[in-house]
């Protein structure tokens, strides 16, 4: 975070919020003739907008401040972003599900999966039932149980990994043919309804006792 501060003549200095009290300390500046500018609120996204701090200061209820320029983008430039914005939705959307395990055991879901259906199905591995085993005792459940937990988390990851990419999917076709200006709205409504189709999938697997 940094303070700007404004020379009357136009001359732009930026400082640490907290410099050294020397020569170019900010009460110093002020006494030489520059001003604090406040950064401006910044206004609601929208994919399509661009923003830009103004080159001018603007003197607002007795402070001065930079406000935001918005300039449209053109069509091509607001759909690639918007095409950009919900490939980073889709990662923060599955990424909730899963933050709260080490990066090192999300590569093992796979080999988890694989082993707990293999031992439903009877046909397990020894490598893959002494993993299995390890796994139950640690938790102090049956094998049965653990495998069955696996299974369920996975079963419930898989579909809403499907529900993303399903949706991503529709985005991606539906963006090239909205209008510029209609483009946050349909983003604001896809995450709207990706949000309230996660919740319904996450109740519904609680009240089955996943």
């Amino acid at each position: 975070m940094t303070l700007t501060f404004c020379h009357v003549q136009g001359e732009t200095v930026t400082y640490p919020v907290s410099p050294p009290n020397t020569r170019g300390h900010p009460r110093g500046l002020a006494r030489l003739g520059f001003f604090h500018v406040h950064p401006d609120q910044k206004p609601a996204v929208d994919v399509a907008i661009a923003l830009t701090p103004a080159a001018t200061p603007e003197l607002r209820g007795g402070f001065w401040c930079l406000p935001w320029v918005a300039t449209p983008k053109d069509a091509e430039t607001a759909r690639a972003d918007a095409t950009s914005a919900v490939l980073a939705w889709a990662n923060d959307f599955l990424n909730q599900f899963i933050a709260k395990y080490p990066e090192g055991e999300r590569f093992s879901f796979p080999r988890q999966e694989a082993m707990a259906r293999a031992y439903v199905a009877g046909t397990a591995t020894e490598a893959q039932t002494r993993a299995l085993t390890i796994q139950a005792m640690t938790r102090g459940v049956s094998l049965e149980a653990r495998a069955a937990k696996i299974i369920k988390k996975a079963d419930l990851f898989g579909d809403l990994t499907d529900y993303a990419a399903g949706l991503r999917s529709r985005l991606e076709t539906q963006i090239p043919e909205t209008a510029p200006e209609e483009l946050q709205a349909l983003l604001n409504a896809a995450r709207d309804e990706a949000e309230q189709t996660a919740a319904a999938v996450i109740a519904a697997a609680s009240q089955s006792g996943e």
